[in-house]
């Protein structure tokens, strides 16, 4: 009964006793970088052929692509001595971060009445309009060879690759050439030291 009293006359003072709280909430959150690339099949791999027999399309060629757009596969038929020709190929870089070119292999390669020896095919790897890199003869690789090149994001890469057959060769009919067009890219990473 006293501590009643005792309040109550505390109270009466004017004096009182308050009690008060507060909190802050933190939110964040965090966003990683996305890798993406595929064949852009819109431009679906121009492939020009010459020179031919009074201009006709004695030499073919064509493109397709996997499903998941990550493997193009080049055919280029009724090859000839003599026998050259361009094939373009724009991987679309859908990535959010930049990206390094690795390496582009040519795989499953398929090879019908030729003799590799005396096939060649060039390439030339360009991201935008700039020219990153050369090759004369990846036939002969198998791959070309580690690029290590940093692409931006949003930006194409294009890779033409030219293929020719000199005019002296002895050849079977009927020569063909197929093979698969594996671009690899891996995360950019770079850290700035300062």
């Amino acid at each position: 009964m006293f501590a009643l009293i005792l309040a109550v006359a505390v109270m009466l003072m004017g004096a009182g006793y308050a009690y008060w709280t507060d909190s802050v909430t933190f939110s964040n959150t965090v966003k990683t970088g996305q890798v993406e690339l595929a064949y852009d099949t819109a431009n679906a791999g121009s492939i020009e052929v010459g020179p031919n027999f009074n201009n006709n399309a004695v030499a073919t060629g064509s493109v397709s692509y996997s499903e998941d757009k990550k493997i193009a596969t080049v055919a280029l038929n009724n090859l000839f001595p003599g026998a050259i020709g361009e094939v373009t190929l724009v991987v679309k870089n859908l990535s959010t971060i930049p990206v390094k070119i690795k390496e582009i292999k040519l795989n499953s390669i398929s090879i019908s009445n030729l003799s590799k020896d005396n096939f060649t095919i060039g390439a030339k790897v360009y991201y935008g309009n700039e020219l990153i890199k050369t090759f004369d003869n990846i036939l002969a690789l198998e791959a070309i060879p580690t690029i290590d090149e940093v692409v931006p994001a949003n930006t194409d890469v294009i890779v033409k690759l030219t293929y020719s057959m000199p005019k002296d060769v002895t050849t079977g009919e009927n020569g063909s050439i197929k093979f698969n067009v594996t671009p690899t890219f891996t995360q950019f990473n770079e850290v700035n030291e300062e």
